[in-house]
C-alpha cells in the first residue's frame, strides 16, 4: 500500500462486520478495549472481513476501568444480566486479557464530516 505524503494517517477503531448495521444505525455507540490506544477526536470505524465502507466517526470519550469494576450502567446495559455476557464476549475477543486487566470504555457517535 503507497501513501501520499501529504495525507495523514487515518486512526481506526475496528469492528467486527457484525456491528455494521448497529453503529451505522447509532443503535451502538459504545465499546470496551483492551491494550488498543484510543484518544478522543475522529477516527473511521472499520469493519473487519467485510465488504462494507468504512463509517466516519467522532470518539468522545475514553474511560479507563478495571474489568472487575465494569457495571451495566457504565456499559448502558439494560439490566445487570447482560453484564456476565458483554464480559465473556470480551475475553473471546480478547483471549489473552487478565484478570486484573484495565479496559478503556470508549463512547463515539457517527460523524457528520468525512474524514
Amino acid at each position: 500500500m503507497s501513501r501520499v505524503a501529504d495525507t495523514a494517517a487515518q486512526r481506526l477503531l475496528r469492528f467486527h462486520e457484525r456491528y455494521f448495521d448497529a453503529v451505522a444505525s447509532a443503535r451502538k455507540t459504545l465499546t470496551v478495549r483492551w491494550n488498543e490506544s484510543h484518544t478522543t477526536g475522529t477516527a473511521l470505524a472499520y469493519f473487519e472481513h467485510a465488504d462494507r465502507t468504512t463509517l466516519p466517526v467522532d470518539i468522545t470519550s475514553v474511560e479507563t476501568h478495571r474489568l472487575s469494576e465494569l457495571t451495566a450502567q457504565t456499559l448502558r446495559l439494560k439490566t445487570d444480566s447482560g453484564l456476565l455476557g458483554y464480559v465473556s464476549n470480551l475475553r473471546d475477543r480478547y483471549p489473552g486479557m487478565p484478570e486484573d486487566a484495565q479496559v478503556d470504555v470508549v463512547t463515539f457517535r457517527l460523524s457528520a464530516v468525512n474524514i
